[in-house]
């Protein structure tokens, strides 16, 4: 169907129906699909600059540091068991002995054959007599467990917890909770993986080497041979990717490591939106084949889960005002499992537990809410009261130059919990021309400037923010570089709703704002799942990256435009009577997929830059005032149905590759 995609089309954009679509251009695009047991991946490349979107493995097995039901059935998972999730809503508990409940898994993995490897945070009592103490590695081969890694054996200090294990070539794959001094002797941090033998340690992943922060830690980590590695940390943080953009990620997030490039493997809140109150500490993620073996158990359960979670997921949607083509799971599809999680999503709500302070109208302006903040706005976050913070209340800014919450401090967690941050301003129209008292300095959310990088406005990053509404401020909604926001209402700001670099968005609301939706002029970013409205300056503008499944209408410019990076995918969003462009695509290579562009005040879908390879694909394209497909030289099209409104159906210069199936006005072919 011409501008709808179904949730596979969306979700993996298989290599079987893109590069099927290119034909005898696949070369020309550099594209290859490689079959990955029941997943594909699809590689575009042109030049040096890269994008991947990676299938996710069908399933993940992990372990949490706190208690969090997980699921479609919210199965309760405590901090001492593994849970087997098939990125489907069905979770299983896995099978690793009695564990008394005192103890946390905090490493996991898959041993040889059908053995488990497992590390405690604290001595526990288990099957057989055995005692496992901190830095143990324990097996459990279905009925009994017995130590394959001692601490006190191979020479780890005392108090030293092994935090991360794997199977690894010729030995087991290890990370440890501090810097610690080995015998050799060799030396290590806690972002380093080592490979233990059975009678020596050597190290063979380099953290701070490969890019990671020093203050990070290893606390997950999988082995998958030829020096790449999954790992995840106990906290959030960012690296770079290919592109040698921000990577932001979250302690629920796993990293790929290859060929010296991190890339995001899984995202623990798009998982399951618990696993946002949580910390992965532990985990496993099979090889397709052993995954399909390790599910088989819940396989016809999978079909009900499944299909009651993604009802209920278009309902959610649906509650939230954000238009979705979306068309029934098919049952073949739900049982084998195959999503791919190219974006992010995050936790719409947050338990709090220790360590999470708490930010509230009183406390802002009588008192400062914690170290380091002093009485009045905006609220001063600078780390010294630890790295997760709460909204308990409302807060209210009475001024336009005045910001409700500084960001001093990277990689911090910042939950709303339902609440609102309001200044003084409102904004009229449809879209937005005018906002009064008028505009000002003052953001709802900002982040200070980077020190790192004086005079290059680059600000602090690495944050997690979610779970309430900013309207109203003087300036920008949200100022953040490299960070994720999810499940926000962001409107009638007197500038942009959310600006910066390299920036993930999911399920927000971004409305009103007299500057564009959304405004990324650096950066690889990803927008999913959002509805960008009535925004005074256009809606969603990024540099490159990934745009799907949004509605995005009746914006004062663009509605989507991605300016001209490295490479770009618009897919499954509903485009509609926006000021100027539907979609405006300059990333090279670029790929415009499955969208509703209609009645635009400019082009219905413009990739006319010559130097820009798109293929345009499957869209529906009506009633826009100027081309329907305003194409460039180096574009191809295919399947697209495009119907004139005031101007013609189609720019086409020389060079344009026509792959058929193309409809224009109902005719069978396009001019």
């Amino acid at each position: 169907m011409f501008g709808s995609a179904t949730p596979q089309d969306r979700s993996r954009l298989s290599a079987d129906l893109l590069c099927e679509g290119l034909g005898r251009w696949r070369g020309y695009f550099g594209c290859s699909g490689t079959r990955v047991g029941a997943t594909y991946l699809l590689v575009i490349v042109c030049g040096i600059a890269a994008t991947s979107l990676a299938g996710a493995q069908s399933v993940v097995a992990g372990s949490a540091d706190v208690t969090i039901p997980l699921g479609a059935g919210n199965v309760v998972v405590r901090d001492d068991q593994v849970a087997v999730d098939n990125q489907l809503g069905v979770v299983a508990l896995e099978s690793i002995g009695v564990i008394a409940q005192n103890a946390d898994v905090i490493g996991y993995g898959q041993g040889p054959g059908a053995e488990r490897l497992l590390s405690f945070d604290t001595a526990v009592s288990l099957t057989a007599g055995v005692v496992a103490r901190p830095g143990d590695v324990v097996s459990w081969n279905g009925a009994s467990h017995s130590i394959v890694f001692s601490a006190a054996a191979a020479g780890l200090p005392p108090g030293v917890r092994t935090d991360a294990v794997s199977q690894s070539p010729g030995g087991l794959l290890l990370s440890f909770d501090t810097d610690v001094l080995l015998p050799g002797p060799l030396g290590v941090a806690d972002e380093d993986l080592v490979r233990w033998n059975g009678s020596a340690f050597s190290l063979v992943f380099d953290g701070s080497a490969a890019g990671l922060d020093r203050r990070l830690d290893v606390d997950g980590a999988q082995d998958l041979g030829g020096g790449r590695f999954l790992v995840s940390f106990d906290t959030g943080g960012a690296t770079v990717d290919a592109l040698n953009s921000p990577l932001p990620f979250q302690d629920e997030d796993v990293l790929r490591y290859a060929n010296g490039i991190f890339s995001l493997e899984v995202d623990g809140s798009s998982l399951d939106t618990d696993w946002g109150a949580a910390d992965l500490d532990a985990f496993e993620v099979p090889e397709p084949e052993a995954a399909s073996t390790w599910m088989i158990a819940v396989a016809f359960v999978a079909l009900l889960g499944s299909m009651g979670r993604a009802d209920a997921r278009r309902s959610r949607r649906r509650a939230n005002g954000v238009g979705q083509m979306t068309v029934p799971l098919t049952a073949s599809v739900l049982a084998l499992g195959l999503g791919l999680m190219i974006s992010l999503g995050f936790a719409t709500q947050a338990t709090a537990r220790d360590g999470v302070a708490e930010i509230n109208q009183a406390c802002a302006t009588a008192t400062g809410c914690f170290s380091g903040d002093a009485p009045g706005f905006p609220v001063t976050i600078d780390g010294s009261a630890g790295m997760s913070y709460r909204l308990t209340s409302d807060l209210v800014v009475p001024f336009v130059d005045v910001s409700a919450i500084l960001l001093q401090t990277p990689r911090v967690r910042l939950h709303l919990a339902g609440h609102s941050i309001e200044g003084p301003v409102v904004c009229t129209g449809r879209p937005v021309t005018s906002c009064t008292p008028g505009s000002g300095t003052g953001s709802g959310i900002e982040a200070a400037l980077d020190p790192a990088f004086p005079g290059f406005g680059i600000r602090l990053g690495g944050y997690r923010i979610w779970g309430g509404t900013i309207r109203g401020m003087g300036s920008r909604g949200v100022l953040v570089d490299s960070s994720s926001l999810s499940d926000l209402r962001i409107e009638s700001n007197a500038g942009n709703g959310v600006e910066g670099q390299s920036l993930r968005l999911a399920r927000c609301l971004l409305s009103g704002n007299l500057g564009q939706g959304l405004a990324s002029s650096i950066g690889t970013s990803v927008v999913r799942d959002s509805a960008v409205h009535a925004n005074g300056a256009g809606g969603i503008e990024i540099v490159d990256g990934l745009v799907t499944g949004n509605s995005v209408e009746d914006n004062g410019g663009a509605g989507i435009r991605l300016l001209g990076g490295s490479a770009g995918i618009v897919a499954d969003n509903s485009v509609r009577q926006n000021a100027g462009d539907g979609i405006a695509s300059h990333a090279s290579p670029s790929l415009v997929f499955a969208n509703h562009s209609a009645s635009n005040a400019s082009d219905g879908i413009d990739a006319d830059e010559s130097l820009v390879r798109s293929l345009i694909h499957r869209n529906l394209v009506e009633g826009n005032a100027g081309f329907g497909l305003r194409l460039g030289s180096k574009s191809a099209y295919r399947e697209n149905a495009v119907t004139s409104g005031t101007g013609p159906t189609l720019y086409a210069p020389l060079g344009v590759v026509d792959l058929g199936a193309n409809a224009c006005n109902g005719g069978a072919v396009c001019p």
